[in-house]
């Protein structure tokens, strides 16, 4: 299978496999009009690693840093293999950071299916009842293809 990226134009990873830098695609729009940033993802995950039964599936990462508006670290604490495959996974999908502020918990607030989709990524604009839940956008990484 061949990873393909969703939110992330391309990544890297560093020479000791401790260290994944991820290039934003620029442009994403949450369904609240908010920019998708960095910000955006390491709120996401500040956010799993301290209230989320989903912080299992990424054990190994020490934690997330926005390294300019448009790209983000995700600091390993040993080689982490999986980390595509989790971030690709239920627990991957990116959150509003301005969203969760101005509507609170997503639990109580989001409606519908269209709330896990980011305005620009399917091709059309959220309707007036879309646009007013918190939005999620699709995962920071990739899916993949074969």
């Amino acid at each position: 299978m061949t990873p393909v990226p969703e939110l992330a134009e391309s990544w890297e990873i560093s020479q000791d496999g401790l260290t994944w830098t991820f290039k934003l695609r620029q442009g994403v729009k949450f369904h609240d009009g908010q920019e998708l940033t960095s910000a955006d993802v390491k709120f996401t995950f500040d956010r799993l690693f301290e209230k989320s039964p989903g912080k299992s599936d990424f054990i190994a990462v020490d934690k997330v840093e926005p390294a300019g508006k448009y790209a983000v670290k995700f600091l390993t604490k040993e080689p982490f293999a999986g980390l595509l495959a989790a971030l690709g996974g239920f627990w991957g999908f990116i959150i509003s950071e301005a969203g969760i502020k101005k509507h609170g918990d997503l639990n109580k607030a989001a409606r519908g299916h269209r709330a896990l989709h980011a305005r620009g990524l399917e091709g059309r604009a959220a309707d007036d009842a879309e646009a007013a839940t918190p939005a999620t956008s699709r995962r920071a990484c990739p899916t993949s293809t074969r």
